[in-house]
């Protein structure tokens, strides 16, 4: 799928530029295939404890999520000045943002 393959492309491309990578994903079953891709951590969205790990650390989310879902776990693990780019949702029901968690 056109997810899959944006996914890993930025994994690959952020991993060569030196960058720490962290993929997200609703469960494990992606792990080892982000981490053989270069992925340095891995946190499942739907896990509290997993994603309290990187609250506040990630300075880039590129979400490639084909269809609609909810960026609220994603917003919490935003650094302050942290930037969440959604690639994959063209043509998918209009998205709903909470505007006060964008604010803050």
């Amino acid at each position: 799928s056109s997810g899959i393959n944006a996914e890993y492309g930025g994994i690959k491309l952020a991993a060569a530029l030196g960058h720490r990578v962290v993929a997200i994903s609703s469960g494990s079953r992606k792990e080892e295939l982000a981490r053989s891709k270069g992925a340095h951590d891995y946190v499942i969205s739907t896990d509290e404890e997993s994603v309290a790990k990187e609250a506040g650390k990630l300075h880039l989310i590129l979400d490639t999520i084909p269809a609609h879902h909810s960026i609220m776990p994603y917003l919490g693990m935003l650094a302050s000045s942290g930037v969440l780019v959604q690639l994959v949702c063209v043509g998918v029901a209009p998205m709903e943002y909470p505007h006060l968690a964008l604010m803050f």
